[in-house]
Protein backbone atom coordinates (compact mmCIF):
# COMPACT_ATOMS: atom_id res chain seq x y z
CA UNK A 1 0.00 0.00 0.00
CA UNK A 2 1.07 3.28 -1.03
CA UNK A 3 0.82 6.89 1.12
CA UNK A 4 -1.92 7.81 -1.55
CA UNK A 5 -3.48 4.59 -0.40
CA UNK A 6 -3.28 5.43 3.19
CA UNK A 7 -4.25 8.73 2.69
CA UNK A 8 -7.71 7.72 0.99
CA UNK A 9 -8.55 4.80 3.90
CA UNK A 10 -7.28 7.67 6.69
CA UNK A 11 -9.80 9.95 4.50
CA UNK A 12 -12.20 7.58 4.21
CA UNK A 13 -12.00 7.00 7.82
CA UNK A 14 -12.77 10.25 8.80
CA UNK A 15 -15.64 10.89 6.36
CA UNK A 16 -17.59 7.60 8.15
CA UNK A 17 -16.64 8.86 11.37
CA UNK A 18 -17.22 12.97 10.55
CA UNK A 19 -21.14 11.43 9.07
CA UNK A 20 -21.63 9.52 12.17
CA UNK A 21 -20.99 12.41 14.20
CA UNK A 22 -22.96 14.42 11.94
CA UNK A 23 -25.82 12.37 11.77
CA UNK A 24 -25.79 12.22 15.30
CA UNK A 25 -25.87 16.31 15.62
CA UNK A 26 -28.45 16.57 13.54
CA UNK A 27 -30.73 13.89 15.42
CA UNK A 28 -29.77 16.28 18.54
CA UNK A 29 -30.98 19.03 17.27
CA UNK A 30 -34.32 17.69 15.85
CA UNK A 31 -35.01 16.52 19.42
CA UNK A 32 -34.08 19.63 20.85
CA UNK A 33 -36.31 21.37 18.76
CA UNK A 34 -39.51 18.79 19.61
CA UNK A 35 -38.54 19.98 22.75
CA UNK A 36 -38.69 23.74 22.72
CA UNK A 37 -41.74 23.33 20.83
CA UNK A 38 -43.70 21.24 23.31
CA UNK A 39 -42.04 23.92 25.63
CA UNK A 40 -43.72 26.74 23.48
CA UNK A 41 -47.42 25.35 22.48
CA UNK A 42 -47.25 24.12 26.68
CA UNK A 43 -46.66 27.99 27.23
CA UNK A 44 -49.17 29.06 24.43
CA UNK A 45 -51.60 26.69 26.84
CA UNK A 46 -50.74 27.86 30.40
CA UNK A 47 -51.25 31.39 28.91
CA UNK A 48 -54.54 30.68 27.18
CA UNK A 49 -56.08 28.37 29.96
CA UNK A 50 -54.26 29.45 33.20
CA UNK A 51 -53.71 32.83 33.05
CA UNK A 52 -56.23 34.97 35.28
CA UNK A 53 -57.47 37.35 33.31
CA UNK A 54 -57.80 35.24 30.49
CA UNK A 55 -59.50 32.08 32.44
CA UNK A 56 -62.00 34.79 33.76
CA UNK A 57 -62.86 36.42 30.28
CA UNK A 58 -63.22 32.79 29.12
CA UNK A 59 -65.72 31.83 31.65
CA UNK A 60 -67.72 35.20 29.84
CA UNK A 61 -67.78 32.96 26.77
CA UNK A 62 -67.88 29.61 28.13
CA UNK A 63 -70.79 30.62 30.51
CA UNK A 64 -72.58 33.36 27.96
CA UNK A 65 -72.47 36.01 30.38
CA UNK A 66 -73.65 39.10 28.76
CA UNK A 67 -70.92 41.68 28.04
CA UNK A 68 -71.51 43.32 24.55
CA UNK A 69 -73.31 46.57 25.67
CA UNK A 70 -73.28 49.73 25.86
CA UNK A 71 -71.34 50.31 28.34
CA UNK A 72 -68.31 48.11 27.24
CA UNK A 73 -66.72 50.63 24.69
CA UNK A 74 -65.04 53.36 26.25
CA UNK A 75 -61.99 51.83 28.24
CA UNK A 76 -64.27 49.50 30.47
CA UNK A 77 -62.17 46.92 32.47
CA UNK A 78 -64.62 44.18 30.25
CA UNK A 79 -63.06 45.77 27.01
CA UNK A 80 -59.49 45.33 28.15
CA UNK A 81 -59.69 42.46 29.36
CA UNK A 82 -61.92 41.07 26.18
CA UNK A 83 -59.18 42.52 23.76
CA UNK A 84 -55.96 41.24 25.74
CA UNK A 85 -58.04 37.68 25.28
CA UNK A 86 -58.74 38.34 22.09
CA UNK A 87 -55.32 39.42 20.49
CA UNK A 88 -53.74 36.38 21.89
CA UNK A 89 -56.28 34.44 20.31
CA UNK A 90 -55.33 36.42 16.68
CA UNK A 91 -51.60 35.59 17.74
CA UNK A 92 -52.70 31.76 18.00
CA UNK A 93 -54.45 32.27 14.38
CA UNK A 94 -51.84 34.16 12.91
CA UNK A 95 -48.92 31.19 14.17
CA UNK A 96 -50.97 28.70 12.62
CA UNK A 97 -51.37 30.88 9.25
CA UNK A 98 -48.12 31.01 8.79
CA UNK A 99 -47.59 27.38 9.17
CA UNK A 100 -45.23 28.09 12.82
CA UNK A 101 -47.83 25.76 14.34
CA UNK A 102 -48.88 22.76 13.13
CA UNK A 103 -52.33 21.47 12.62
CA UNK A 104 -51.56 18.74 15.17
CA UNK A 105 -50.53 22.05 17.82
CA UNK A 106 -53.18 23.97 16.80
CA UNK A 107 -55.69 21.19 17.46
CA UNK A 108 -55.02 21.48 21.18
CA UNK A 109 -56.12 25.16 21.07
CA UNK A 110 -59.12 24.92 18.52
CA UNK A 111 -61.59 24.12 20.78
CA UNK A 112 -61.34 27.37 22.90
CA UNK A 113 -61.01 29.87 19.67
CA UNK A 114 -64.05 27.80 18.11
CA UNK A 115 -65.81 28.33 21.45
CA UNK A 116 -65.67 32.57 21.85
CA UNK A 117 -65.93 32.54 18.08
CA UNK A 118 -69.24 30.58 17.82
CA UNK A 119 -70.43 33.43 20.70
CA UNK A 120 -73.10 35.68 19.20
CA UNK A 121 -71.87 38.51 21.76
CA UNK A 122 -67.95 38.07 20.21
CA UNK A 123 -69.01 37.98 16.81
CA UNK A 124 -70.96 41.38 17.37
CA UNK A 125 -67.88 42.66 18.84
CA UNK A 126 -66.02 41.45 16.17
CA UNK A 127 -68.18 42.40 13.48
CA UNK A 128 -68.28 45.67 14.64
CA UNK A 129 -64.81 46.56 14.69
CA UNK A 130 -64.00 44.77 11.57
CA UNK A 131 -66.69 47.09 9.75
CA UNK A 132 -65.31 50.22 11.94
CA UNK A 133 -61.37 49.02 10.21
CA UNK A 134 -63.32 48.53 6.51
CA UNK A 135 -64.63 51.73 6.64
CA UNK A 136 -61.39 53.29 7.82
CA UNK A 137 -59.68 51.58 4.85
CA UNK A 138 -57.29 49.49 7.79
CA UNK A 139 -56.93 46.22 9.18
CA UNK A 140 -59.23 45.13 12.29
CA UNK A 141 -57.42 44.76 15.19
CA UNK A 142 -58.09 41.36 15.46
CA UNK A 143 -57.60 40.77 11.66
CA UNK A 144 -56.33 36.40 12.17
CA UNK A 145 -59.25 35.95 14.45
CA UNK A 146 -61.90 37.10 12.36
CA UNK A 147 -59.55 35.62 9.34
CA UNK A 148 -59.70 32.31 11.13
CA UNK A 149 -63.86 32.79 12.13
CA UNK A 150 -64.23 33.60 8.85
CA UNK A 151 -62.96 30.80 6.54
CA UNK A 152 -62.89 27.93 9.41
CA UNK A 153 -65.93 28.55 11.61
CA UNK A 154 -68.88 30.46 9.35
CA UNK A 155 -70.45 28.64 6.38
CA UNK A 156 -71.31 30.52 3.67
CA UNK A 157 -74.31 31.80 4.65
CA UNK A 158 -73.24 32.97 8.16
CA UNK A 159 -69.91 34.73 5.87
CA UNK A 160 -72.40 36.65 4.06
CA UNK A 161 -73.78 38.28 6.95
CA UNK A 162 -71.03 39.25 9.02
CA UNK A 163 -70.23 40.41 5.94
CA UNK A 164 -72.84 42.98 5.43
CA UNK A 165 -72.16 46.10 7.05
CA UNK A 166 -75.79 46.70 7.01
CA UNK A 167 -77.14 45.87 10.57
CA UNK A 168 -80.62 44.38 9.16
CA UNK A 169 -78.69 41.77 6.73
CA UNK A 170 -76.24 40.96 9.46
CA UNK A 171 -78.15 40.59 12.55
CA UNK A 172 -75.93 42.25 14.34
CA UNK A 173 -75.51 45.75 16.64
CA UNK A 174 -72.76 47.89 16.82
CA UNK A 175 -72.76 49.44 20.27
CA UNK A 176 -69.63 51.94 19.70
CA UNK A 177 -70.51 54.61 21.92
CA UNK A 178 -68.03 57.22 20.44
CA UNK A 179 -67.87 59.42 17.35
CA UNK A 180 -66.29 57.07 14.64
CA UNK A 181 -65.11 60.01 12.24
CA UNK A 182 -64.21 62.08 15.31
CA UNK A 183 -61.66 59.52 16.61
CA UNK A 184 -59.77 58.87 13.61
CA UNK A 185 -60.06 62.27 11.88
CA UNK A 186 -57.78 63.44 15.00
CA UNK A 187 -55.45 60.87 14.46
CA UNK A 188 -54.38 61.53 11.18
Amino acid sequence: MGVGDWIALVTLIVAVLGGGIGAFAILQWQSGNKIKRAEFIGHIIENLRFDYENAQTMYLFEYDAPWYNESFHGGSDTERKVDKLFSYLSYICYLREKNILSEDEFSILEYKIRSICLSIQAQAYLWTLYHLAQKNNILCPFHNLVAYMRTNVFDEKQRERFDSPDTKVSGYSGVLNFPRKAVYESRR
